[in-house]
């Protein structure tokens, strides 16, 4: 489950003769995510993700970014991958 909490943007300006800084703030939630490269002939590899929760902060030109991960493995399913399958 993908969930958006917020999705914030303002817009501020020094002097009126200013263009306008655009302020962004996103607070994510991942409750589960799995995604499986592909390979026209055979899958390659399966990644999971659970338990993300982040905040991503861009004001006056500054990016910021912090979180939690639970948990995350990448599986190699390629026939190659039959010696170490999880990463």
């Amino acid at each position: 489950m993908l969930e958006l909490l917020t999705l914030s943007r303002m817009f501020t300006a020094e002097s009126s003769n200013e263009e306008p800084k655009e302020n962004i703030e996103v607070n994510l939630r991942v409750s589960s995510l799995s995604l499986t490269l592909n390979k026209s002939q055979y899958p390659l590899a399966k990644a999971r993700v659970s338990g993300l929760t982040t905040q991503i902060d861009m004001r006056d030109g500054n990016f910021a970014a912090k979180g939690k991960l639970a948990a995350i493995s990448v599986t190699d399913v390629s026939p190659h991958g039959a010696l170490y399958r999880e990463k």
